[in-house]
Order: C-alpha cells, then structure tokens, then sequence
C-alpha cells in the first residue's frame, strides 16, 4: 500500500500547497480519505504527485468539519461516479448535493469492510460524530482529528486488527491539551504496542515532540507531499 498526503497544515516541499485541513489518498486502493478545506491545494498536489483524479474510485469522510470536508463538492465533477462514504453525522443537505454531483453515497454508521480489507470503525464514542479507516493486512489506522480520543480509536482498533496498530497516522486532536496528558496518551500508546506514529493537522507541534521523544525512530515527520510504502 502506498499513501500520499494531499492535504495538510504543513507542506514536505515548496511544490506542494499547505493549509488547513488534512487528506490522504490510498494506492492502490484509489481511496480518498478526506478531502481538505478546500479543492484548488487538493487538485494542485494531486498533479504534483503525478497522479490523476481518474485514480479516485472511492472517498471516505471521516466528520462533517469543512477542513475535511471542504474540497469534496469541486472534486467530484473532476471524478466518474465515486462511492462517497459517510454516516448519519452529516446533513442531509450536504449528502443531496454529493448525490447531484455525481457521487454513489454509501452510509455507513458501524465498522464494515469498505473495501478488500479496508474498514470504516464506523461512529466512535465522543463530541463530533467521527469515524476512522483501518487497513488489516498491513495494520494501517488512519484517523482525521480523533475528537474521539485516541485511547476510544486504539480500542476499537485492537479488534479489528486482532493485534495493535503498526502505524497510526493523522490527526491526533492534541492541539490545546495539556502536554503531561500528551505524555500520557503517547506512553499509552506506546505500551499498548503501536509501532509507528504519523501525526499532523490538528496534533501541534509541542505534542508532536512529545511523542517523537517518545517513539524515536518510529515518529515519521510528515506533511502535504509525504509519500509513504508501507
């Protein structure tokens, strides 16, 4: 599997856009989780990446926050008929407006294969109706900000690995919280057996130290133009 980020709050390379925001497209999946906040950046480091919305067959949105969410209604016109994935947190105004660009909406509010091997956690537990992906074969959990809390998503996700994360990757919502609680979470984390970290968007840079402090050599720096082969 291979993942690209398309969107986020810091970019790797002046050749690729940042802002606000956070995206990941899945290879060979063709899998878009999230979409960012806006079309322009997306579609830019799309081409920067040298690949084509032709490639996007499918797009999970983790919640309906417009920095994840924002670059959806310009994409789909770029796209033949993709299969949108959401659940009940979104209205029904922004599904109707999916449905007449030209998307396929799948609900999908508790945890089911999306896709060989692919699976929503469907709704967790928390302030923001949020669901996050997780990819089996290779033990790949990707969330957009965890207002659920990552301890609620490392839960759901030993069941469905059968086993922890080899990489947890995204928005880790840390941004405001205190950073002995950071400590704890990451130490949490790290004696539960998550091998790697990839946080970005709304984890902050402070508790981006933490836990790079923490996990060494397995905290992956990471931002819009990251390519990772897993």
């Amino acid at each position: 599997m291979e993942l690209a980020i398309l969107f986020d709050n810091r970019s790797i390379a002046p050749s690729f856009l940042s802002g606000w925001g956070y995206s990941v497209l899945l290879r060979p999946q063709g899998l878009l989780f999230d979409t960012g906040s806006e079309t322009a950046s997306l579609l830019h480091n799309l081409k920067e990446f040298g690949f084509s919305p032709g490639e996007i067959n499918t797009i999970f949105l983790s919640h309906f926050h417009w920095d994840h969410t924002g670059g959806l209604l310009g994409l789909l016109p770029e796209l033949k008929n993709p299969r949108v994935i959401l659940h009940r947190g979104f209205s029904k105004g922004f599904v109707r407006e999916v449905v007449r660009l030209g998307g396929e909406v799948v609900l999908a509010d508790q945890a089911a294969e999306i896709l060989p091997g692919l699976w929503t956690t469907g709704i967790l537990p928390g302030p923001v109706p949020e669901a996050a992906l997780v990819f089996r074969p290779k033990g790949l959990v990707l969330t957009g900000c965890a207002h659920f809390g990552l301890l609620e998503l490392l839960k759901t996700a030993l069941f469905l690995l059968n086993g922890p994360p080899s990489l947890l990757m995204g928005g880790f919502h840390l941004l405001n919280k205190p950073l002995k609680e950071v400590r704890t979470l990451g130490l949490a984390l790290k004696s539960a057996g998550v091998r790697r970290v990839a946080p970005s968007h709304c984890t902050g840079a402070k508790a981006e130290k933490i836990l790079a402090d923490i996990f060494g050599d397995d905290f992956w720096y990471v931002g819009a133009g990251s390519f990772l082969s897993l």
